[in-house]
Protein backbone atom coordinates (compact mmCIF):
# COMPACT_ATOMS: atom_id res chain seq x y z
CA UNK A 1 0.00 0.00 0.00
CA UNK A 2 2.99 2.68 0.97
CA UNK A 3 4.54 1.69 -2.37
CA UNK A 4 1.37 2.46 -4.17
CA UNK A 5 1.14 5.62 -2.26
CA UNK A 6 4.17 6.61 -3.36
CA UNK A 7 3.43 6.23 -6.98
CA UNK A 8 0.46 7.73 -6.85
CA UNK A 9 3.00 10.97 -5.68
CA UNK A 10 4.89 10.33 -8.87
CA UNK A 11 1.64 10.40 -11.29
CA UNK A 12 0.34 13.84 -9.75
CA UNK A 13 4.05 15.45 -9.37
CA UNK A 14 6.04 13.79 -12.22
CA UNK A 15 9.26 15.88 -10.59
CA UNK A 16 8.33 14.33 -7.37
CA UNK A 17 8.38 16.00 -3.87
CA UNK A 18 10.60 19.03 -5.08
CA UNK A 19 7.02 20.12 -6.72
CA UNK A 20 5.00 20.59 -3.40
CA UNK A 21 7.50 23.93 -2.94
CA UNK A 22 7.73 25.47 0.82
CA UNK A 23 5.37 28.50 2.21
CA UNK A 24 5.68 32.02 1.55
CA UNK A 25 5.09 34.05 4.86
CA UNK A 26 3.50 37.24 3.87
CA UNK A 27 2.66 38.82 7.27
CA UNK A 28 4.22 39.29 9.68
CA UNK A 29 7.37 39.69 7.78
CA UNK A 30 10.54 38.78 9.42
CA UNK A 31 11.92 40.70 11.91
CA UNK A 32 9.15 42.87 12.29
CA UNK A 33 8.32 45.33 15.31
CA UNK A 34 5.08 46.54 16.78
CA UNK A 35 2.78 43.98 14.96
CA UNK A 36 -1.10 44.06 16.53
CA UNK A 37 -2.23 41.97 19.47
CA UNK A 38 -3.98 40.08 18.29
CA UNK A 39 -1.85 39.24 15.40
CA UNK A 40 -3.28 38.49 11.61
CA UNK A 41 -0.90 36.02 10.35
CA UNK A 42 -1.12 35.23 6.56
CA UNK A 43 0.90 33.27 3.83
CA UNK A 44 0.61 32.37 0.13
CA UNK A 45 -1.34 29.40 -1.02
CA UNK A 46 0.85 26.81 -2.54
CA UNK A 47 -0.41 24.72 -5.41
CA UNK A 48 -1.86 21.28 -4.41
CA UNK A 49 -1.93 22.07 -0.87
CA UNK A 50 -5.51 21.01 0.82
CA UNK A 51 -4.55 22.25 4.00
CA UNK A 52 -1.84 23.89 6.17
CA UNK A 53 -0.31 23.44 9.58
CA UNK A 54 1.50 26.91 11.25
CA UNK A 55 3.96 26.66 14.18
CA UNK A 56 4.38 29.50 16.33
CA UNK A 57 7.40 29.35 19.22
CA UNK A 58 8.71 31.46 21.73
CA UNK A 59 12.27 30.74 20.90
CA UNK A 60 14.43 30.30 18.11
CA UNK A 61 15.26 27.46 18.74
CA UNK A 62 11.44 25.84 18.19
CA UNK A 63 11.61 24.52 21.48
CA UNK A 64 9.17 26.48 23.53
CA UNK A 65 5.91 25.98 21.82
CA UNK A 66 3.14 28.77 22.08
CA UNK A 67 1.03 27.33 19.76
CA UNK A 68 0.41 23.91 16.80
CA UNK A 69 -2.43 24.62 14.80
CA UNK A 70 -3.73 22.33 11.67
CA UNK A 71 -6.25 21.82 9.28
CA UNK A 72 -6.74 25.56 7.84
CA UNK A 73 -7.96 25.33 4.46
CA UNK A 74 -7.27 29.49 3.84
CA UNK A 75 -4.19 31.05 4.38
CA UNK A 76 -4.65 33.52 7.24
CA UNK A 77 -5.53 33.19 10.75
CA UNK A 78 -5.71 35.33 13.70
CA UNK A 79 -3.74 34.74 16.47
CA UNK A 80 -5.28 36.25 19.72
CA UNK A 81 -3.58 34.56 22.21
CA UNK A 82 -0.44 36.32 21.70
CA UNK A 83 1.18 38.62 24.85
CA UNK A 84 2.14 41.88 24.36
CA UNK A 85 6.02 43.32 23.90
CA UNK A 86 7.06 39.78 23.22
CA UNK A 87 9.07 38.24 20.41
CA UNK A 88 7.59 34.96 18.42
CA UNK A 89 8.47 32.75 15.60
CA UNK A 90 6.86 30.72 13.00
CA UNK A 91 6.49 28.84 10.44
CA UNK A 92 3.91 27.63 7.82
CA UNK A 93 3.71 23.99 5.38
CA UNK A 94 1.01 22.95 2.94
CA UNK A 95 -0.63 19.38 3.51
CA UNK A 96 -1.80 17.62 0.06
CA UNK A 97 -4.54 15.11 0.34
CA UNK A 98 -4.47 11.87 -1.72
CA UNK A 99 -7.32 9.50 -2.22
CA UNK A 100 -5.27 6.42 -2.97
CA UNK A 101 -8.41 3.87 -3.10
CA UNK A 102 -12.16 3.43 -2.04
CA UNK A 103 -11.48 1.28 0.77
CA UNK A 104 -12.56 2.26 4.67
CA UNK A 105 -9.58 4.80 5.05
CA UNK A 106 -8.64 5.98 1.13
CA UNK A 107 -7.13 9.45 2.00
CA UNK A 108 -3.42 9.71 3.02
CA UNK A 109 -1.84 13.41 3.78
CA UNK A 110 1.06 14.18 2.25
CA UNK A 111 3.06 17.10 4.68
CA UNK A 112 5.40 19.54 1.91
CA UNK A 113 8.26 21.51 3.28
CA UNK A 114 8.41 23.91 5.97
CA UNK A 115 8.96 28.06 5.20
CA UNK A 116 11.86 29.39 6.73
CA UNK A 117 11.21 30.32 10.04
CA UNK A 118 10.05 34.08 10.36
CA UNK A 119 10.29 36.23 13.22
CA UNK A 120 8.20 39.30 14.88
CA UNK A 121 7.77 40.90 18.17
CA UNK A 122 4.10 42.45 19.01
CA UNK A 123 3.51 45.89 20.38
CA UNK A 124 3.41 47.51 23.86
CA UNK A 125 0.37 47.59 25.53
CA UNK A 126 0.96 51.13 25.61
CA UNK A 127 0.82 51.57 21.79
CA UNK A 128 -2.33 49.85 21.20
CA UNK A 129 -4.40 51.26 18.92
CA UNK A 130 -8.36 52.12 18.22
CA UNK A 131 -10.44 49.71 19.45
CA UNK A 132 -12.42 48.83 16.52
CA UNK A 133 -16.62 48.94 16.98
CA UNK A 134 -18.22 47.72 13.72
CA UNK A 135 -18.12 45.60 11.73
CA UNK A 136 -17.46 42.84 14.22
CA UNK A 137 -14.77 40.23 13.70
CA UNK A 138 -15.55 37.62 10.80
CA UNK A 139 -19.03 39.49 10.53
CA UNK A 140 -21.26 37.59 7.86
CA UNK A 141 -23.50 39.49 5.29
CA UNK A 142 -22.19 42.76 6.12
CA UNK A 143 -24.53 45.72 5.05
CA UNK A 144 -23.73 47.46 1.62
CA UNK A 145 -22.57 50.70 2.22
CA UNK A 146 -20.17 49.33 5.05
CA UNK A 147 -19.86 51.53 8.14
CA UNK A 148 -16.99 51.70 10.04
CA UNK A 149 -16.73 52.68 13.28
CA UNK A 150 -14.01 52.54 16.21
CA UNK A 151 -13.28 53.98 19.59
CA UNK A 152 -11.84 57.49 19.46
CA UNK A 153 -7.57 57.33 20.97
CA UNK A 154 -6.99 60.39 23.27
CA UNK A 155 -4.71 63.13 22.27
CA UNK A 156 -5.46 61.66 18.18
CA UNK A 157 -6.57 64.50 16.10
CA UNK A 158 -7.31 62.32 12.98
CA UNK A 159 -7.39 58.49 12.01
CA UNK A 160 -6.17 56.54 9.02
CA UNK A 161 -8.43 53.97 7.49
CA UNK A 162 -7.18 50.78 5.77
CA UNK A 163 -9.28 48.30 3.95
CA UNK A 164 -7.72 45.36 1.72
CA UNK A 165 -8.63 42.17 0.68
CA UNK A 166 -5.56 40.68 1.80
CA UNK A 167 -4.77 39.75 5.35
CA UNK A 168 -0.97 41.53 4.97
CA UNK A 169 -2.51 45.16 3.36
CA UNK A 170 -0.23 44.19 0.64
CA UNK A 171 -3.10 46.04 -1.70
CA UNK A 172 -5.28 48.12 -0.05
CA UNK A 173 -8.84 49.24 -2.09
CA UNK A 174 -9.19 51.83 0.48
CA UNK A 175 -7.13 54.40 2.31
CA UNK A 176 -8.47 57.53 4.29
CA UNK A 177 -7.62 59.89 6.71
CA UNK A 178 -10.20 60.90 8.39
CA UNK A 179 -11.04 63.70 11.27
CA UNK A 180 -14.28 61.34 12.61
CA UNK A 181 -14.33 58.09 14.33
CA UNK A 182 -16.50 56.67 11.83
CA UNK A 183 -16.88 55.99 8.00
CA UNK A 184 -18.98 54.35 5.18
CA UNK A 185 -17.78 52.98 1.47
CA UNK A 186 -20.92 52.10 -0.74
CA UNK A 187 -18.71 50.31 -3.61
CA UNK A 188 -17.78 47.32 -2.45
CA UNK A 189 -18.31 44.20 -4.18
CA UNK A 190 -21.17 41.02 -2.63
CA UNK A 191 -19.96 38.25 -1.02
CA UNK A 192 -15.99 39.12 -1.07
CA UNK A 193 -14.12 39.09 2.17
CA UNK A 194 -12.03 42.20 3.49
CA UNK A 195 -9.53 43.29 6.26
CA UNK A 196 -9.69 46.00 7.82
CA UNK A 197 -7.88 48.52 10.66
CA UNK A 198 -7.56 51.97 12.28
CA UNK A 199 -4.58 53.86 13.26
CA UNK A 200 -4.86 57.50 15.22
CA UNK A 201 -2.93 59.99 14.20
CA UNK A 202 -1.57 62.92 16.59
CA UNK A 203 -0.29 66.12 14.84
CA UNK A 204 0.62 64.22 11.61
CA UNK A 205 2.61 61.39 13.85
CA UNK A 206 1.14 57.69 13.54
CA UNK A 207 0.22 55.93 16.26
CA UNK A 208 -0.15 52.13 17.13
CA UNK A 209 -2.19 49.94 14.67
CA UNK A 210 -5.66 48.49 15.69
CA UNK A 211 -6.29 44.79 15.39
CA UNK A 212 -7.01 43.64 11.92
CA UNK A 213 -10.48 42.30 11.82
CA UNK A 214 -11.86 40.76 8.29
CA UNK A 215 -15.45 40.69 7.25
CA UNK A 216 -17.99 39.10 4.36
CA UNK A 217 -20.25 41.47 2.63
CA UNK A 218 -23.65 40.77 1.73
CA UNK A 219 -25.08 39.27 -1.29
CA UNK A 220 -27.82 42.42 -2.11
CA UNK A 221 -30.98 41.70 -3.42
CA UNK A 222 -30.67 42.29 -7.66
CA UNK A 223 -31.53 45.90 -9.38
CA UNK A 224 -35.37 46.01 -10.85
CA UNK A 225 -34.70 44.66 -14.34
CA UNK A 226 -35.18 46.77 -17.90
CA UNK A 227 -37.09 45.61 -20.43
CA UNK A 228 -38.77 45.36 -24.01
CA UNK A 229 -41.23 46.04 -25.80
CA UNK A 230 -41.15 49.47 -24.49
CA UNK A 231 -43.85 51.16 -22.54
CA UNK A 232 -46.68 51.64 -25.46
CA UNK A 233 -45.63 50.15 -28.12
CA UNK A 234 -48.81 49.24 -30.26
CA UNK A 235 -47.61 47.41 -32.86
CA UNK A 236 -46.81 44.24 -31.01
CA UNK A 237 -47.12 40.76 -33.11
CA UNK A 238 -49.16 38.26 -31.23
CA UNK A 239 -46.31 35.94 -31.19
CA UNK A 240 -43.73 38.03 -29.37
CA UNK A 241 -40.10 37.90 -27.30
CA UNK A 242 -39.87 39.80 -24.21
CA UNK A 243 -36.74 40.55 -23.43
CA UNK A 244 -34.65 42.75 -20.39
CA UNK A 245 -31.26 43.64 -19.88
CA UNK A 246 -29.45 41.43 -17.15
CA UNK A 247 -29.79 42.70 -13.46
CA UNK A 248 -27.12 42.84 -11.04
CA UNK A 249 -26.76 40.13 -8.69
CA UNK A 250 -29.82 38.02 -10.26
CA UNK A 251 -29.46 34.55 -10.81
CA UNK A 252 -33.01 34.02 -11.82
CA UNK A 253 -35.83 35.69 -12.86
CA UNK A 254 -39.76 36.05 -12.44
CA UNK A 255 -41.97 37.45 -15.46
CA UNK A 256 -45.63 38.15 -15.87
CA UNK A 257 -48.03 39.30 -18.25
CA UNK A 258 -51.21 40.31 -17.92
CA UNK A 259 -55.04 42.33 -19.60
CA UNK A 260 -55.33 44.64 -16.54
CA UNK A 261 -52.43 46.86 -15.14
CA UNK A 262 -52.82 45.31 -11.30
CA UNK A 263 -52.27 41.83 -12.87
CA UNK A 264 -55.08 40.34 -11.25
CA UNK A 265 -56.02 38.69 -14.83
CA UNK A 266 -52.67 36.91 -15.48
CA UNK A 267 -52.21 35.74 -18.99
CA UNK A 268 -48.51 34.34 -18.29
CA UNK A 269 -46.44 33.51 -14.82
CA UNK A 270 -43.03 32.59 -15.26
CA UNK A 271 -40.69 31.72 -12.25
CA UNK A 272 -37.37 30.93 -12.48
CA UNK A 273 -36.22 32.05 -15.11
CA UNK A 274 -32.40 31.51 -15.91
CA UNK A 275 -32.39 33.94 -19.11
CA UNK A 276 -32.86 37.36 -19.57
CA UNK A 277 -35.86 36.51 -22.30
CA UNK A 278 -39.23 34.65 -22.63
CA UNK A 279 -40.90 33.85 -25.86
CA UNK A 280 -45.01 34.87 -25.55
CA UNK A 281 -47.29 33.45 -28.25
CA UNK A 282 -51.03 33.15 -28.72
CA UNK A 283 -51.52 37.14 -27.73
CA UNK A 284 -54.86 38.13 -28.76
CA UNK A 285 -55.10 40.52 -31.67
CA UNK A 286 -55.91 44.30 -30.92
CA UNK A 287 -55.45 43.94 -26.92
CA UNK A 288 -53.60 46.12 -24.72
CA UNK A 289 -51.72 43.94 -22.32
CA UNK A 290 -49.40 44.57 -19.27
CA UNK A 291 -46.35 42.76 -18.75
CA UNK A 292 -43.69 43.18 -15.38
CA UNK A 293 -40.73 41.58 -14.36
CA UNK A 294 -38.12 41.22 -11.19
CA UNK A 295 -34.97 39.72 -10.40
CA UNK A 296 -33.80 37.43 -7.39
CA UNK A 297 -30.98 35.59 -5.74
CA UNK A 298 -30.06 33.44 -2.97
CA UNK A 299 -30.94 36.70 -0.21
CA UNK A 300 -34.54 37.82 -1.64
CA UNK A 301 -36.16 39.17 -4.49
CA UNK A 302 -35.80 42.62 -6.13
CA UNK A 303 -39.03 45.08 -6.24
CA UNK A 304 -41.55 44.39 -9.61
CA UNK A 305 -40.45 46.59 -12.57
CA UNK A 306 -43.22 49.31 -13.31
CA UNK A 307 -45.88 47.33 -15.39
CA UNK A 308 -45.07 47.99 -19.07
CA UNK A 309 -48.30 48.70 -21.85
CA UNK A 310 -48.24 47.20 -25.64
CA UNK A 311 -50.80 46.38 -27.55
CA UNK A 312 -50.90 43.87 -30.30
CA UNK A 313 -51.61 44.69 -34.35
CA UNK A 314 -55.57 44.16 -35.66
CA UNK A 315 -56.10 42.02 -37.84
CA UNK A 316 -57.37 45.71 -40.03
CA UNK A 317 -52.90 45.91 -39.90
CA UNK A 318 -52.29 42.98 -42.28
CA UNK A 319 -52.94 42.21 -45.76
CA UNK A 320 -53.04 38.69 -47.52
CA UNK A 321 -52.93 36.73 -44.51
CA UNK A 322 -50.35 38.83 -42.23
CA UNK A 323 -48.27 40.96 -44.98
CA UNK A 324 -47.13 44.24 -44.00
CA UNK A 325 -47.76 47.33 -45.46
CA UNK A 326 -44.79 49.27 -45.28
CA UNK A 327 -41.34 49.21 -45.33
CA UNK A 328 -40.10 50.15 -41.41
CA UNK A 329 -37.32 49.93 -39.54
CA UNK A 330 -37.56 50.52 -35.60
CA UNK A 331 -35.62 51.93 -32.90
CA UNK A 332 -33.72 48.62 -30.95
CA UNK A 333 -35.34 47.46 -27.57
CA UNK A 334 -33.91 48.30 -25.13
CA UNK A 335 -31.94 51.30 -25.79
CA UNK A 336 -29.30 51.93 -23.93
CA UNK A 337 -28.58 48.13 -23.80
CA UNK A 338 -25.91 45.75 -22.31
CA UNK A 339 -24.81 43.44 -24.17
CA UNK A 340 -28.22 42.27 -25.95
CA UNK A 341 -30.99 44.39 -27.65
CA UNK A 342 -33.60 43.54 -30.36
CA UNK A 343 -33.91 45.18 -33.64
CA UNK A 344 -37.79 44.87 -35.39
CA UNK A 345 -37.85 45.52 -39.03
CA UNK A 346 -40.83 45.27 -41.36
CA UNK A 347 -40.60 44.30 -45.33
CA UNK A 348 -43.32 45.24 -47.78
CA UNK A 349 -42.10 42.97 -50.58
CA UNK A 350 -39.87 39.89 -50.86
CA UNK A 351 -36.19 40.79 -51.93
CA UNK A 352 -32.82 40.62 -50.72
CA UNK A 353 -32.24 42.10 -46.91
CA UNK A 354 -28.94 43.27 -45.60
CA UNK A 355 -29.20 44.59 -42.01
CA UNK A 356 -25.71 45.20 -40.36
CA UNK A 357 -23.81 47.23 -37.67
CA UNK A 358 -21.54 49.92 -37.81
CA UNK A 359 -19.64 51.65 -34.86
CA UNK A 360 -19.14 55.79 -34.83
CA UNK A 361 -16.03 55.35 -37.50
CA UNK A 362 -18.29 53.82 -39.92
CA UNK A 363 -16.48 50.68 -39.42
CA UNK A 364 -18.64 47.50 -40.10
CA UNK A 365 -18.73 45.41 -36.29
CA UNK A 366 -20.99 43.37 -37.37
CA UNK A 367 -23.90 41.29 -40.26
CA UNK A 368 -26.97 40.36 -38.40
CA UNK A 369 -28.98 39.36 -41.47
CA UNK A 370 -27.79 38.55 -45.25
CA UNK A 371 -30.20 36.63 -47.04
CA UNK A 372 -33.52 36.76 -49.29
CA UNK A 373 -36.63 36.96 -47.44
CA UNK A 374 -40.64 37.18 -47.92
CA UNK A 375 -42.91 40.06 -46.99
CA UNK A 376 -43.37 40.05 -43.57
CA UNK A 377 -42.20 41.16 -39.77
CA UNK A 378 -38.58 39.90 -38.31
CA UNK A 379 -37.03 40.30 -35.01
CA UNK A 380 -33.05 39.83 -34.99
CA UNK A 381 -31.06 40.00 -31.64
CA UNK A 382 -27.42 42.13 -31.60
CA UNK A 383 -25.30 40.77 -28.77
CA UNK A 384 -22.49 43.46 -28.34
CA UNK A 385 -20.58 41.53 -25.64
CA UNK A 386 -17.15 41.81 -27.83
CA UNK A 387 -17.98 45.94 -28.43
CA UNK A 388 -16.87 48.74 -26.27
CA UNK A 389 -19.16 51.48 -24.89
CA UNK A 390 -20.76 53.85 -27.34
CA UNK A 391 -22.82 54.74 -30.17
CA UNK A 392 -23.51 52.37 -33.16
CA UNK A 393 -25.98 52.71 -36.22
CA UNK A 394 -27.78 49.66 -37.39
CA UNK A 395 -28.76 49.73 -41.32
CA UNK A 396 -31.28 47.62 -43.24
CA UNK A 397 -31.59 47.79 -47.02
CA UNK A 398 -33.22 46.20 -49.14
CA UNK A 399 -33.80 47.22 -53.22
CA UNK A 400 -33.56 50.34 -53.36
CA UNK A 401 -35.04 51.29 -49.79
CA UNK A 402 -32.66 51.91 -46.89
CA UNK A 403 -32.96 53.08 -43.29
CA UNK A 404 -31.44 53.41 -40.48
CA UNK A 405 -31.00 54.18 -36.72
CA UNK A 406 -28.50 55.26 -33.63
CA UNK A 407 -28.45 52.56 -30.93
CA UNK A 408 -26.21 53.29 -27.32
CA UNK A 409 -24.20 49.91 -25.78
CA UNK A 410 -23.33 51.06 -22.51
CA UNK A 411 -21.31 48.81 -20.41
Amino acid sequence: EFRKWLESIEVLWPGGLAEISDGAIWAPGDESRGVPVPAMMSWAGLPYSNYYHVEIYADEALQDTVSIMGGFNGTWLRADFLEYNTEYFWRVRGIVELVLNQGENPFRYLPGPWSPVSSFTTMLDSEVGPQLVTPAHEAEEVEIPVAFSWEAVAGADSYYLEVSRRADFHETIAVKFLDDTTFGIDDLPDETVYFWRVRGMVAGTPGGWSETRSFTTELRIPDVPVWSPWDGQDDVESDVVLVWGVSNRAEVYDVQVATDREFGTLFVSETGLEETELAVSGLAPGTTYFWRVRAGNRSGYSEWSEPLRFSTVTSSDFCDGQQPLTFDLKQNYPNPFNPVTVIEYTLAEAGEVRLQVFDATGRLVGNLVGERQSAGRYTVHFDGSGLSSGVYVYRLQTGSQIAHRRMTLLK
